[in-house]
């Protein structure tokens, strides 16, 4: 997958090495950057992880190649989504917080990324684009 010339290469495991604010802060920031969520999709809808304590959360992630990455492994046969980053916070994240629901931030193919309260990806998310406004 080609880079469109405003990203910057970013070793994936220089990632997943962080902790989970370094990663929420990495990808909050490449968000702000690109001003566009990814996600994925299937004819029912976003779809969802479940994890091994039963709960589920919503993958999402900064870059198209990280969506590709995991839509071949363990969510094969899913399409990725995009959303705007405005309507992600005013809409996704605002029903998400209501419904008590998580994010699973930057997941990559194996137990990588971390999972995250809405509001929690809210406020990253917001002081990230604070920077460019």
């Amino acid at each position: 997958m080609s880079c469109d010339g405003r990203c910057r290469p970013h070793p994936l495991a220089k990632v997943l090495a962080g902790r989970k604010a370094a990663i929420t802060l990495t990808s909050s920031g490449r968000v702000a950057d690109w001003e566009t969520v990814r996600g994925l999709r299937d004819d029912a809808g976003r779809v969802a992880a479940e994890h091994s304590e039963g709960h589920s959360s919503f993958p999402v992630w900064p870059h198209p190649r990280y969506v590709a990455a995991c839509a071949d492994h363990e969510w094969a046969g899913n399409a990725p989504a995009a959303t705007d980053v405005h309507a992600f916070l005013a809409e996704w994240l605002q029903a998400m917080a209501s419904d008590n629901l998580s994010l699973a931030v930057f997941p990559t193919p194996g137990p990588h990324g971390v999972i995250v309260s809405a509001p929690e990806l809210a406020a990253t998310q917001r002081r990230a684009l604070a920077r460019y406004e």
